[in-house]
């Protein structure tokens, strides 16, 4: 279907219906060109709504403009104090007060002004000299203009320690509002020589520590935490990150393709090709021997590898999101790579056995897209550099013969199915942080367990069983000593009950168990974790589920999934999941009504529930929906899902409803 087809269609999907479309960040007039005739004016309240920091693409729309306002001075200084003075709880001391109500005037009600400044000023000695220059800095020139986020910028860069600039800088490689993966960023980070080294940590905890202190500048924004409270995803703000790329152009330490205004320097070090390049032609205008990071981002139609020749020194090689046709060998002959990517491209064929030539290398991401069909040779993999390898289920038929005894330094293994390779060489991979196995034969299983008690540093563990996970059984008890470290396990297959050494696992904080088929002596076992935030159950078989007082004390996520046992849950007793956030009933048929004393859980915000009955749903038997919301911190969001039938639904007060319509056969009400 080309464009003008799919305008025609889309046009007469929303002649009838009201619609919102919102165009977010435009620049020109292009994007609304292409997209207008596909939008009807049916006079039944639809709207586009444009956002811009340029009113020239929308003045000529001849609609109404609303300008963001700035904030006024007393929500500027509550704002600003919260950064700058958290050990006082937002207080400014009466020595400071002058000094800071100058500065909060000088960001001019910008809230990311005020967010850094604030962060900037946390860090400085509560001295009034300390705090004086910065407000200097801020009336000086520098920055471009007389922008204060400019200089707000500058101030916050050139006061981050030596180690941390090309840290920050190495940020604007990845594509605009693209989610960055904690751990992406480190292995580059490491790869890249960027971290020193601090004593007995490892470089990846170093790295971490670095990541935190950027988060405390308020240099970047986290977008989720994993059930550890590590940053688990973050994000770079645009007019950030658009300062950090004029930095890395200027000191030709970066550059990124399609670029705005001045191309790169043909002698800079690193280049990012971003969505919308049609090949990587302007690689061969650079000098290949003076780059040293590579990164192919999105719709990269056309990779010919050619730019490669001579770039002997390259350290990072990220073929990110892009269809790749062929692997030619004089890429293995880049024996400097540290770390190569493909992760979610697409590619079909076999990986060259001169890979095992790269032999500094230290990560291998190979999560490719599932469709991939490719092989790996067993021996390609005699890394002895290699600490970081994710592979993907492509993979599955080639890897029955690996050897990886030799991988001493490995800390991250996943994706690999089972085979000999565990009994033979898993027990020697003693620096194993991260370890995901699908699938596993039954002997796969028990040979991980008795290897077990070898990986006292292991923090995460995933065990997928092959086939019917009803028929794997998992003999925990077999496990002389489990990991002290763990934080994160994942089983697949059948449990029942706990091993005697479960209740030693003070630092698990996430535990999903799928076709467990445990029990409620097992259920109980599981309240007594003292740190569990996240715990996933699927095909639990118990009648009930018994919540006894002061149970899972810092549970922040449940989820019931496919339990088609579960008759009853009459009640959470009073103190039971008292940091509960997050609930998600899916497909448990037989369960009739929600707990009584879930509506006291002031902690709760999200509920969802997926495939119910009509009797879970009828308005006697859902008395948690009908509670007000005076005593808590916030309304809750109820999400309602595939229901073959509903009759009626009893809303909170001030709670916000999420309803999707696409099995719903009968009327809908709700009362608020």
């Amino acid at each position: 279907m080309d464009e003008q087809e799919l305008t025609k269609v889309l046009s007469k999907y929303l002649q009838t219906r009201k619609y919102l479309v919102v165009l977010d960040d435009i620049w020109e007039h292009n994007p609304w060109e292409s997209v207008r005739d596909a939008l009807p004016d049916s006079n039944n309240g639809s709207r586009v709504l444009i956002t811009s920091r340029n009113t020239d693409p929308v003045n000529s729309m001849g609609s109404n403009l609303l300008f963001l306002q700035l904030l006024p001075m007393d929500e500027s200084w509550e704002l600003f104090c919260r950064k700058a003075f958290v050990k006082d709880n937002g207080r400014c001391p009466e020595h400071l007060i002058n000094i800071s109500r100058a500065i909060v005037k000088r960001c001019d009600g910008l809230p990311l002004a005020l967010v850094i400044v604030g962060a900037l000023l946390y860090r400085k000695a509560s001295t009034a000299l300390a705090w004086t220059r910065v407000l200097d800095g801020l009336s000086g020139n520098l920055g471009k203009g007389d922008e204060p986020l400019s200089k707000i910028f500058s101030l916050s860069y050139f006061d981050l320690p030596n180690y941390l600039k090309p840290c920050f800088l190495y940020l604007c490689a990845h594509p605009e509002d693209l989610k960055i993966r904690r751990t992406s960023l480190i292995h580059r980070w490491v790869a890249e020589g960027f971290i020193v080294n601090k004593g007995d940590m490892t470089l990846e905890d170093a790295a971490e520590d670095y990541l935190e202190e950027l988060v405390s500048r308020s240099m970047i924004q986290v977008v989720s935490v994993s059930s550890s409270e590590r940053i688990k995803s973050f994000r770079v703000h645009e007019l950030l990150r658009e300062f950090s790329l004029a930095i890395a152009k200027q000191e030709n330490f970066l550059g990124v393709f399609p670029c705005k205004g001045k191309t790169p320097h043909l002698r800079t070090r690193r280049l990012s090709f971003h969505r919308g390049m049609a090949d990587d032609k302007y690689l061969s205008s650079y000098n290949a021997s003076k780059v040293h990071s590579l990164f192919f981002y999105k719709d990269l139609t056309k990779l010919s590898f050619d730019g490669l020749h001579g770039a002997k020194f390259i350290r990072i090689l990220v073929l990110d999101h892009i269809r790749i046709q062929y692997l030619p060998n004089e890429l293995m002959s880049l024996i400097h790579l540290r770390y190569l990517s493909f992760c979610k491209s697409s590619y079909e064929g076999k990986i060259p056995k001169s890979l095992r030539n790269l032999k500094y290398l230290e990560i291998l991401d190979m999560r490719m897209k599932s469709h991939s069909v490719f092989a790996l040779p067993g021996k390609a993999l005699a890394l002895q550099s290699l600490r970081h390898l994710y592979l993907s289920k492509g993979l599955v038929k080639s890897m029955i013969h690996l050897k990886m005894e030799n991988l001493k330094s490995l800390q991250t293994l996943c994706g690999v199915c089972g085979g000999r390779w565990i009994k033979e060489s898993l027990g020697n991979l003693t620096q194993l942080r991260k370890l995901r196995i699908f699938p596993m034969e039954v002997d796969d299983i028990q040979n991980v367990y008795n290897s077990l008690s070898n990986l006292q540093c292991l923090p995460s563990l995933t065990l997928l069983a092959k086939g019917d996970t009803i028929q794997t059984r998992h003999n925990l008890e077999a496990v002389l000593q489990p990991p002290a470290l763990l934080e994160k396990l994942q089983l697949s297959g059948k449990l029942e009950k706990l091993p005697s050494w479960f209740g030693t696992l003070r630092n698990l904080t996430k535990l999903i168990l799928l076709s467990s088929k445990l029990n409620e002596e097992g259920f109980y076992e599981l309240q007594e974790l003292p740190r569990l935030r996240i715990l996933k159950l699927y095909a639990y078989v118990g009648n009930g589920m018994p919540c006894m007082a002061g149970g899972f004390p810092q549970l922040r996520e449940f989820v019931l999934e496919n339990l088609y046992e579960l008759e009853e849950w009459k009640s959470l007793e009073e103190g039971s999941m008292p940091c509960l956030e997050s609930l998600d009933i899916i497909k448990c048929p037989k369960l009739n009504m929600l707990p009584e004393g879930l509506q006291h859980i002031k902690a709760l915000q999200k509920l969802r529930c997926v495939g119910m009955s009509k009797e879970f749903w009828s308005e006697s038997s859902t008395p948690v929906l009908k509670t007000g919301t005076k005593s808590r911190k916030s309304p809750i969001q109820i999400s309602i899902y595939l229901l073959c039938s509903i009759l009626h639904v009893s809303d909170i007060k001030g709670a916000s409803i999420s309803i999707k319509f696409g099995s719903l056969k009968s009327p809908l009400s709700l009362s608020c």
